[in-house]
C-alpha cells in the first residue's frame, strides 16, 4: 500500500521532527479512515532502520493489544510503561479503611534518544481521576506522569536528553471523562501548562478502499459537524453496512455470529441490555460457563486492565457471601465472591486461560464502580482472612522496628490475597461508549437514545466515537433525526379568507385584455376574475387611470362601476363610482372583499445569509417551489428571524420563521404577517414542510 500525498507530507514532517532538537512532541491527528495505524507502521520501520529505540503504548489494555496486532510490534499500556506496578507501596494512614496503594513512576533507563508512540491519545487524561479510590498512580495525572517519566518535567535534569513523544489520536472522539478536551492532543494545553514545544499535523484524506463505506460516511458527516461546531443536523441513513434494527435488535443479535458489542450511554442501560441479551441466549439468571465479562477496574495480580474482556470457561461451586459490619453503618455490607476459570480474549482470540476470584457485586448493579463501603469491606475481609492488619500510627511512634515488620507483612499478604485481588467485572455484551473507546468490533449495535440534550458537541462526539467502533457493520436503534427545521411545526393559519386549491390558483386561465397584460393591472384582473367566477357578474370593461383601475361590471340588466386604488404592497381600496342599485353594489363588494394583488416587481432578496443553515433552508424551499408556480418574492434577514414572501400570479403571503442561538428553527408555527388568502398560506406552509421533510 502506497502512502497518500497527505500521509507522505505527514511522514516527512515526522522524520524532520525526529532528527531535530527544536521540539519535544509531535501530535499526529487523524479522523476515522485516514490511515493513522498505517502511518504508525511506517514510523516504526523508519525508527528500526535507524536503530533508534522506540516504545508503543496505549491508554487501555484492549487498545494496546489492537496496536500490537496491527503493527506486529510489542505494545503495552501507558500504566505498564511508566509505573512500577510490582513495587506498590502503602500510605501510612492509621485505619485500615484509609490504606492507599501507591504506584510510583518507574525509573527510566531507556536511551536518551528513545521515541515513545502513544496511540489513542485522545483518552490520555491530565486530570486526577477517581475511578479507584484507594489506588494512586504517581501524581494521579497520567499525562503529567508520562512527561515526568520521559524526563521533560522531572526534577533531575538529564544531560543531552533527546527523547521524543508522538501522540496519535482522533480529536473528534470523546475526551477523558474528567475533561472537556483531549489534553494530549492540544498544542495550547501542552505549551501553556508544561512549556513544551509541539508540532502537529492532521491527516484529512479519507482512504476509500473497495466499496463505499456507509460507516465511514456516517462518521464523517458527524465529524464535519463537530469541526464546524454546528450541532443542528444529525441523520443516519440506512446503507449496505448501516442498518436500523430498532424493531429487530434481539433477532439480529441472536443470529449474528461475528464479533459484536452493544454500545449505550449509561451503565443502567448497559445492565438492561445485558440482562435481556443473556435472557435470549441462555435463559439463566445466574452466571454460567460461556458468559462474557468485562473487567471494570485494573487488576495487577492477574495483569488484567479496565476494559479487558474475559469469557467464563468453568465455574467452581456456589457464590461465597460475606457480610461486613463497618463502623458507623447500621447495615452490613454484603460481598459476593466466586471462583472461575476464564479465558482472556482479544479480537475473539484466546490470549490466555487463568483461575481467578471475581467479585459479583457489580455484575447485577447499574453503578459504574464499587461504593466506598464495598471497597472498605473488601479490605477488612481480606485482612481478616489473612489474619493481619495495617500497623497503627501509635506503633510508628513507639516501636518503629515492629511497625516496619507489620507493614511489610500486611503488604505481602494483601498482594497475594484472593479476596483483595478479586476481579471486579460486569457482563460484557453491552457496555458504555467510554468502555468501548480504544476497541473495535466487526458489528457494533449502537443505542443512540439520550437522557439529555443532543444538540451539542458532547452528544456528537459520543456518537462519532460509538460509530467508529464498527469495522464491518453498524446496526443502530433510537437514532435521532434532527435538522435546523425538524422542530418547525407547520400549523394552520387563522383568518377569515376563503379556501382555495393551489393547483387551480396557479393554473387559473382567463383571457386578459392586451391593454393590461402585464404588471399589477394584470394581477388585479386575474384576482378579480377568479373572485367573481362563480357569480353572475361579468367584467364589461377596464379603464386604466392614474393610480387606479376603473372596472365596469354587469349582471344581466344590472351594472356597477368600481375604482380599485392600489399600492405596491398589494393593499387595495375599492370605491363604488356608480351602480344600478345598492343591493347590486353590496353583492359585488362582498365578492370582492378578499381581493388583494401581488406586486410583480421583484422585491430585493438579501442573498447575504448570516448563517449557512439559512442558505440551505432557502435553497430547499426555492427548489421545491420551482415546479408549482410559486416563487419567493421577498426575503429579509432579521435578528433570529427570516421574513419571506411567497407569491403566485394571483396570491401571496408573508411568513416569518424564527430560530434560536443553536441554529434551530423554533417549534412555533411560522407567523402570518400578510396574506391574500388563508388557504394559500396554508398550502405554502404544507409544501414547505413537505420539501424540508423529504430533503
Amino acid at each position: 500500500m502506497q502512502l497518500t500525498d497527505n500521509q507522505n507530507i505527514a511522514t516527512l514532517n515526522i522524520k524532520s521532527f525526529l532528527e531535530s532538537d527544536e521540539k519535544e512532541i509531535f501530535i499526529l491527528k487523524g479522523y476515522a479512515g485516514t490511515g493513522k495505524t498505517f502511518l504508525i507502521r511506517e514510523i516504526v520501520k523508519y525508527l528500526g532502520s535507524n536503530s533508534r529505540q522506540y516504545y508503543l503504548a496505549a491508554p487501555t489494555g484492549r487498545a494496546a493489544r489492537m496496536l500490537k496486532e496491527r503493527t506486529e510490534q510489542d505494545a503495552s499500556t501507558i500504566h505498564s510503561l511508566i509505573y512500577s506496578l510490582r513495587n506498590a507501596q502503602l500510605g501510612d494512614e492509621e485505619e485500615c479503611d484509609e490504606v492507599i496503594w501507591n504506584f510510583d513512576i518507574s525509573n527510566n533507563t531507556d536511551d536518551i534518544s528513545a521515541v515513545y508512540l502513544i496511540d489513542e491519545a485522545s483518552m490520555v487524561s491530565d486530570t486526577k481521576g477517581s475511578d479507584e479510590e484507594f489506588v494512586r498512580f504517581g501524581s494521579g495525572k497520567v499525562l503529567e506522569d508520562l512527561f515526568n517519566y520521559v524526563g521533560y518535567t522531572s526534577k533531575v535534569k538529564i544531560p543531552s536528553l533527546k527523547r521524543k513523544l508522538i501522540f496519535i489520536g482522533d480529536t473528534a472522539q470523546l475526551p477523558p471523562i474528567e475533561s472537556n478536551i483531549s489534553q494530549a492532543l492540544s498544542v495550547e494545553h501542552l505549551a501553556e501548562k508544561y512549556k513544551l514545544r509541539c508540532e502537529e499535523f492532521t491527516l484529512t484524506e479519507v482512504l476509500r478502499q473497495g466499496e463505499k463505506s456507509g460507516i465511514l460516511e456516517t462518521a464523517t458527516n458527524i465529524r464535519e459537524s463537530i469541526e464546524k461546531k454546528e450541532f443542528n443536523h444529525f441523520l443516519i441513513k440506512q446503507m449496505k453496512d448501516v442498518r436500523d434494527v430498532s424493531n429487530s435488535l434481539y433477532n439480529n443479535w441472536m443470529n449474528d455470529k461475528s464479533e459484536k458489542i452493544v454500545i449505550t450511554n449509561s451503565n443502567k442501560k448497559a445492565l438492561d441490555y445485558n440482562i435481556a441479551l443473556r435472557g435470549k441466549r441462555y435463559n439463566e439468571k445466574d452466571i454460567i460457563a460461556g458468559d462474557r465479562l468485562i473487567v471494570v477496574a485494573n487488576n495487577y495480580r492477574h495483569h488484567l486492565l479496565n476494559g479487558d474482556f474475559v469469557d467464563i470457561v468453568e465455574i467452581s461451586g456456589e457464590s461465597e457471601k460475606h457480610s461486613i459490619k463497618l463502623r458507623g453503618r447500621e447495615e452490613a455490607t454484603v460481598l459476593s465472591f466466586r471462583k472461575l476459570k476464564v479465558a482472556v480474549t482479544s479480537s475473539e482470540k484466546v490470549v490466555s486461560i487463568m483461575d481467578v476470584m471475581i467479585l459479583e457485586n457489580l455484575i447485577w448493579s447499574p453503578e459504574r464502580s464499587l461504593s466506598r463501603d464495598e471497597l472498605v469491606a473488601i479490605r477488612v475481609l481480606a485482612a481478616q482472612k489473612a489474619n493481619t492488619k495495617f500497623p497503627s500510627k501509635w506503633l510508628l511512634k513507639n516501636d518503629l522496628k515492629k511497625y516496619i515488620l507489620q507493614k511489610e507483612k500486611y503488604i505481602k499478604e494483601m498482594k497475594e490475597n484472593e479476596y483483595y485481588n478479586a476481579l471486579q467485572v460486569k457482563f460484557g455484551y453491552a457496555i458504555t461508549c467510554h468502555k468501548a473507546q480504544g476497541g473495535e468490533w466487526d458489528n457494533v449495535y449502537v443505542d443512540f437514545s439520550s437522557n439529555g440534550s443532543i444538540n451539542n458537541q458532547k452528544y456528537f462526539r459520543w456518537s462519532y466515537t460509538a460509530i467508529t467502533r464498527a469495522k464491518r457493520e453498524l446496526l443502530y436503534l433510537n437514532a435521532p433525526s434532527i435538522s435546523s427545521w425538524s422542530n418547525l411545526i407547520t400549523g394552520s393559519v387563522t383568518n377569515n379568507s376563503a379556501d382555495f386549491d393551489m393547483e387551480e390558483n396557479t393554473s387559473f386561465n382567463v383571457d386578459v385584455p392586451e391593454s393590461i397584460n402585464s404588471g399589477l393591472p394584470k394581477n388585479l384582473y386575474l384576482v378579480v376574475s377568479k373572485n367573481i367566477l362563480d357569480s353572475t357578474f361579468l367584467i364589461e370593461s377596464v379603464k386604466p387611470l392614474n393610480w387606479r383601475e376603473r372596472y365596469q361590471f354587469t349582471s344581466g340588466d344590472d351594472y356597477c362601476t368600481v375604482d380599485f386604488l392600489y399600492n405596491k404592497k398589494g393593499n387595495l381600496i375599492k370605491n363604488i363610482i356608480d351602480s344600478s342599485s345598492k343591493k347590486v353594489s353590496d353583492n359585488l363588494l362582498e365578492l370582492l372583499a378578499n381581493v388583494k394583488v401581488v406586486s410583480t416587481i421583484q422585491e430585493s432578496i438579501d442573498y447575504n445569509f448570516p448563517k449557512p443553515f439559512l442558505k440551505e433552508f432557502h435553497n430547499i424551499i426555492e427548489n421545491g417551489f420551482k415546479q408549482t408556480g410559486i416563487k419567493i418574492s421577498k426575503l429579509k434577514h432579521n435578528n433570529y428571524a427570516e421574513n419571506y414572501q411567497f407569491s403566485s400570479l394571483t396570491e401571496f403571503c408573508d411568513l416569518i420563521f424564527y430560530y434560536n442561538d443553536k441554529d434551530m428553527f423554533s417549534k412555533s408555527s411560522p407567523i402570518l404577517n400578510n396574506c391574500s388568502n388563508k388557504s394559500f398560506a396554508d398550502k405554502c406552509i404544507s409544501q414547505i414542510n413537505f420539501y424540508l421533510a423529504n430533503d
